[in-house]
């Protein structure tokens, strides 16, 4: 099944790790929100999860992580089914600080954003291990560098966009407010869809550019 073509594209780069799609895995607690987030915009979730092999009744108490070959098919019907542009955002902003279970409780119990994101750096991977997240800091500004692990196929722009949803909503959480002085760098060869772009902008208001390498969110160290 294709995905919906109002993606934000991917770029035409290789991840820098190119791990086999199996030994890739996600926690089930992202595939759950996935299904719950459909079935609020009127979509065929039953459909979607047949289309990867699973069901709502197996679904709902899975503890064993998903292997992303799964996860991709599903993402992929969840785009055909809804036809939103901004599905992976939407979701991203949707999970509340315990879907992200001890990782997210840790982040909000942080002293500051630094402290926060240097957990999401050592554990993160626990959680998604589609991604690897690096922190790096100068007497100026940190930089959370993004690094894809595997090879995230057509369900790649789904995934980054989720993760950008998550990370803002997160660091909002941790110091009460949006990131002044917060700029990414979107991991993207071309522009993306006009209404993602506009989505965007209702999460994030600093400054943004496309990049074809690993993808950074920037921040002064003041935070």
């Amino acid at each position: 099944m294709p995905p919906s073509k109002r993606t934000p594209p991917p770029a035409d780069t290789v991840p820098e790790a190119a791990l086999p799609v199996t030994a890739a895995k996600v926690h089930p607690t992202y595939a759950r929100l996935l299904c719950m987030l459909l079935r609020n915009l009127g979509a065929d979730v039953e459909r979607s999860l047949a289309a990867a092999g699973l069901s709502w009744a197996e679904l709902a108490v899975r503890e064993q992580m998903l292997d992303f070959a799964v996860v991709h098919q599903l993402v992929l019907a969840a785009l055909a089914a809804s036809e939103r542009p901004a599905l992976g955002l939407g979701l991203g902003q949707m999970a509340q600080i315990s879907a992200h279970g001890a990782l997210g409780y840790s982040m909000v119990a942080s002293r500051d954003l630094r402290q926060a994101l240097e957990t999401v750096a050592r554990f993160a991977s626990l959680r998604n291990g589609l991604l690897r997240f690096e922190l790096q800091e100068d007497a100026v500004q940190a930089v959370l560098q993004v690094h894809e692990c595997c090879d995230l196929g057509q369900a790649r722009g789904f995934v980054l966009e989720m993760v950008l949803g998550t990370a803002l909503r997160l660091m909002e959480s941790v110091v009460g407010h949006r990131v002044p002085g917060l700029r990414i760098e979107l991991p993207f060869a071309q522009s993306a869809d006009p209404r993602w772009l506009a989505q965007l902008r209702q999460l994030f208001d600093g400054r943004s550019r496309l990049t074809r390498r690993c993808w950074p969110f920037i921040w002064p160290r003041r935070c």
